[in-house]
């Protein structure tokens, strides 16, 4: 590769010495014997510039003969540099064949600076935040924060499979779950293929890869309930507005094939359609792949009841969660609200009707998915009519859904298995 015949490298270029005694810093890169120097925009002295070399060793007599100012100016210069050699090599990467005037045509455009993990960070935010997809935006902003906390400044080339070895265990130890790592880095995986595409970074540097580094994923806990969780559930009677309100969109999710707080919310008149109610999921609406499969749930007494209480003549919306008129992320505030109050009352009726509190607690509105499927998967609905149901594209996300069998279920199935065999 003709790369790997081009080499690049920081020196003090000491053919001509300046009238302050000091050289220019250059950034030297050689191909095929031949060599070029491209100005730095930084000097020292020739005492200095050993000093400059040996940083990294504390315990050098030449770095102990500075004093700290000087030490610290040539820290600074010696990270300045640093960062022009590693984004040079990067450029040096895109090219498919090197030549010099190609190098510096690069070089030229400023793409030095442009090699900035946070730079192509903001930009998917503001992608997302114009495109209205308002969660979305907010889940790779809280992505570029924490990698912020850990490391303020971050460039392409310092992401490393090191990097992301650290900053995972950094998480872990700061009280956050793999679950959570695991979706910071995804939206990190995201960026770095952005930069990827655009010719930012060279593909060999991809770090997300088998034998480099595997974003972890957390522990999946069961998340369903079962008929008897659900009946107490159902029998409840609300003590106030608060409750009745949680219990009727937890039911109202339930019933619409386990449907997110997002798409009951942007249900409207329009989705009816005679005995049906028919929609796409906001998540996948908007995809290109195909993804965007069109749910159908019979509409049934429960449901009719909660349009008819919750809906307004003048308001499209069939159960009020949304108004006309509201930004995209006034939208996003109300939804969040109302998975935080659906949440938060939907647990106190667990308790009081006596659900184990270590599994009340735990009760969300996602929880009302997890168990649609899990309860159709339980009377017989085959992997294929549930994955229609939920919407999903792909069998194997189904499946994540699905929870794992009950001690009882797999008693009974073990003792259909060996009915065969007598008992010694």
């Amino acid at each position: 590769m003709q790369i790997l015949q081009t080499t690049i490298e920081v020196l003090l270029d000491t053919r001509r010495i300046k009238k302050n005694g000091t050289y220019p810093l250059k950034l030297r890169v050689t191909y095929r014997q031949e060599q070029r120097l491209y100005s730095l925009r930084m000097e020292m002295t020739e005492e200095h510039y050993k000093v400059f070399k040996i940083l990294g060793d504390r315990k050098h007599s030449l770095y102990k003969s500075c004093t700290v100012s000087e030490r610290r100016e040539l820290e600074l210069m010696k990270r300045r540099s640093d960062k022009v050699l590693f984004a040079s090599q990067e450029l040096i990467y895109q090219l498919a064949c090197f030549t010099f005037e190609d190098f510096e045509t690069l070089l030229n455009r400023g793409n030095l600076k442009k090699v900035n993990v946070y730079a192509i960070y903001q930009e998917e935010i503001d992608r997302h935040t114009e495109l209205e997809k308002i969660g979305t935006a907010d889940s790779v902003r809280c992505s570029m924060r924490s990698l912020m906390a850990y490391r303020r400044k971050l460039e392409f080339y310092q992401v490393t499979p090191e990097f992301l070895r650290g900053y995972e265990r950094w998480m872990i130890k700061n009280g956050r779950s793999k679950t959570t790592v695991g979706i910071y880095l995804r939206s990190l995986r995201k960026v770095f293929n952005l930069a990827i595409q655009r010719g930012l970074i060279p593909a060999e540097r991809y770090p997300f890869v088998k034998g480099k580094y595997t974003i972890p994923t957390g522990s999946r806990t069961l998340k369903a309930l079962d008929k008897d969780q659900v009946l107490l559930l159902s029998k409840y009677t609300p003590r106030d507005k608060f409750e009745e309100h949680a219990k009727d969109v937890w039911f109202m999710s339930l019933y619409c094939n386990g449907a997110n707080i997002i798409d009951l919310a942007n249900l409207t008149r329009a989705n009816i359609d005679g005995n049906m109610l028919r929609f796409l999921r906001i998540k996948t609406a908007n995809r290109t792949n195909g993804g965007d499969k069109q749910i159908s749930v019979p509409i049934n007494q429960f449901m009719r009841h909660a349009f008819k209480k919750f809906g307004k003549s003048s308001s499209p919306y069939l159960l009020s969660i949304l108004e006309t008129g509201l930004t995209a992320k006034q939208e996003r505030n109300k939804i969040k609200h109302c998975i935080k109050m659906t949440n938060k009352y939907i647990r106190n009726i667990a308790l009081e009707v006596g659900i184990d509190p270590e599994i009340a607690k735990k009760i969300t509105t996602y929880t009302a998915r997890h168990t649609f499927a899990t309860l159709l998967k339980r009377d017989g609905a085959s992997y294929e009519e549930i994955q229609e149901s939920l919407g999903h594209k792909n069998l194997s996300t189904t499946m994540c859904y699905l929870a794992s069998f009950r001690d009882e279920d797999k008693q009974k199935m073990n003792a259909s298995a060996f009915s065969f065999l007598k008992n010694p």
